[in-house]
């Protein structure tokens, strides 16, 4: 199982641009973490500024552990 500090767990990023990463997140009440996360896209590219999409999974193999999946891009709504 994944080590929870301060209820807090790594979960580690597998596809996408940011495939190997580790994403730091908070667990819910029931000891879960979030269900979808979201990595920016690049500002100083346009027009890749997107949000990279990421589901999560249990890890393969394991029935204790997760992993973020790559479920593609959708567009950034910031109007800076």
């Amino acid at each position: 199982m994944p080590k929870v500090v301060d209820g807090k767990v790594g979960i580690r990023v597998r596809g996408g641009p940011f495939h190997g990463r580790t994403r730091i997140v908070m667990l819910d009440e029931s000891g879960q973490p979030p269900t979808r996360q979201r990595a920016r896209g690049s500002r100083r590219h346009p027009p890749t500024d997107v949000w990279h999409v990421y589901k999560l999974t249990l890890t393969p193999g394991t029935t204790t552990g997760w992993s973020y999946n790559y479920a593609g891009t959708e567009p950034c709504n910031d109007t800076r």
